[in-house]
């Protein structure tokens, strides 16, 4: 069956930072994978990017109590739950520092400024949540300037 596709956005580059890229949807489909998103801040999302977020959003989505997860490169390096935000990106950062960097948070709650402190702290290239307090806001835009700012705002639960 012949499906059509259009552009939605340019990318800022393919899986490599020599190649263009573009982000193609579905004609008629009724979701894709930005099709609930907004960007607060930050560049256009790169293809490594997108593949990133695919997983993490996906992986956070199934917690029920606060969860954060941070993958790079396509893979989970940190998962964890915990009472609050800033608790469970703590245990999912320390799960591999290391590999953590330059990587993708996805987080199943709004995000406080508490949260927003400790994940500036870090390189990361998006953080993707569903909301941001004014004070979370205000952090990520003074110490997080090149950090792609993604609000998750999907509201259907799974079933």
């Amino acid at each position: 069956m012949m499906r059509d596709y259009v552009k939605m956005t340019d990318l800022h580059h393919g899986e490599n930072p020599h190649q263009r890229a573009a982000y193609y949807v579905e004609v008629g489909a009724r979701r894709h994978l930005l099709s609930m998103v907004e960007q607060l801040n930050g560049e256009d999302p790169s293809f490594n990017n997108l593949n990133d977020l695919n997983v993490a959003r996906q992986v956070a989505a199934d917690f029920t109590i606060p969860g954060c997860v941070i993958v790079k490169h396509g893979s989970p390096v940190g998962v964890a739950a915990a009472r609050g935000g800033a608790e469970a990106f703590d245990l999912a950062f320390r799960a591999d520092e290391q590999a953590s960097y330059g990587g993708v948070v996805a987080l199943n709650r709004p995000v406080d400024g508490a949260t927003a402190a400790t994940i500036a702290d870090h390189k990361f290239e998006a953080i993707f949540a569903p909301g941001y307090s004014d004070e979370a806001r205000a952090i990520l835009a003074e110490r997080a300037t090149n950090m792609r700012i993604l609000v998750d705002n999907e509201r259907r639960t799974k079933s």
